[in-house]
């Protein structure tokens, strides 16, 4: 969908199946002297090559109805606004409405594949300060070390809030982007004075809910909240002891009901998240009672994250447990 802010006494063109027209506005406003459009995208998600590049795939039709040139910055508005830097879409993904972004930028921008988003010109200033702080982690900061991340970003357009993630010996390193000068859209240059903080800022996947909240978000909408968060492709329903897995809630507790009888104990069904490469985090979801009673036990509190790669760590045997590096984090 195409969206063009007309403003008040003043002739805009309006693209409306490729055709310009005239239209007028009647409302009694100060024109702002330029026109705002937005195009509404499905997300997909990116292939490997592109990831932790900064970069979003769109198709030739809607750089056209945007009016830029590829290589020029777009912002990407979900539950919040983020920026990227607009690629060609691949051959096969021509005319079909969709932006290719990786998990960390469907992160920033608080959103989920097959989601809708909206994309619009977006204008970067080059940053004079911009201060990163680590995610979860201690860090020992010197020159050279400013000096390598900031090769890592340079040329990278940021907004603050956002994640980003850099590569040191094999491993990645996430960073939080907690103030830029100046505000906005900002993209990180030659000139740019880095500032990277020792210790980490509190970070949490999931805000804390009261009671009142927790009933009004709903177990569903918490669910979608933490998908956003972990920047998941899907979730799975499961029952791990009895290697049962599925794709909807209702199919979980039935399987559940009809083991609890047998059992007699409590069953316990898990949530598992996933993106592309694998499961990132199993986070307890329903018990389901011998006397057929369900208790829904899906947590309220933050997630700890691993200082290793960033992602969401699962309690475990009363450790915590990273299934993107496959290791036990303390």
């Amino acid at each position: 969908m195409f969206f063009c802010c007309l403003y008040p006494k003043l002739h805009n063109k309006v693209v409306s199946e490729g055709v310009y027209e005239e239209v007028s506005s009647e409302r009694g406003e100060e024109p702002s002297g330029e026109e705002k459009c937005e195009v509404k995208l499905k997300v997909e998600d990116t292939r490997q090559r592109d990831v932790n590049r900064g970069i979003a795939r769109i198709d030739q039709e809607t750089m056209q109805k945007l009016g830029l040139p590829w290589g020029d910055v777009i912002e990407i508005v979900g539950e919040r606004m983020t920026a990227a830097i607009a690629w060609p879409a691949y051959s096969e993904d021509q005319g079909r409405g969709i932006i290719r972004i990786d998990g960390i930028t469907r992160k920033n921008a608080d959103i989920a594949i097959n989601e809708d988003v909206l994309v619009r010109p977006g204008k970067a200033k080059d940053a004079v300060n911009v201060v990163l702080a680590p995610v979860d982690m201690r860090l020992i900061v010197d020159a050279d070390f400013r000096k390598f991340v900031k090769n890592r970003i340079v040329e990278r357009v940021f907004v603050e809030g956002d994640t980003v993630h850099v590569m040191m010996l094999g491993q990645v390193v996430p960073f939080t982007v907690t103030k830029t000068n100046p505000e906005g859209v900002v993209k990180v240059t030659d000139a740019t004075k880095l500032e990277i903080l020792e210790e980490p800022l509190e970070v949490t996947l999931v805000r804390r809910e009261t009671e009142g909240e927790r009933k009004k978000l709903g177990r569903f909408v918490w669910l979608k909240a933490m998908e956003r968060k972990c920047a998941a492709d899907y979730v799975k329903f499961c029952i791990p002891e009895w290697n049962i897995e599925t794709d909807k809630e209702g199919d979980a507790l039935a399987k559940a009901e009809s083991l609890v009888k047998d059992k007699k104990a409590p069953i316990t069904i898990f949530i598992d998240l996933w993106e592309r490469r694998g499961k990132i985090a199993s986070i307890q979801w329903a018990k389901v009672k011998p006397d057929g009673v369900i208790e829904y036990v899906y947590p309220d509190d933050s997630l700890k994250i691993c200082p290793f790669c960033g992602g969401p760590v699962t309690p475990y045997y009363g450790r915590y447990y990273c299934y993107r590096c496959s290791r036990y984090v303390s």
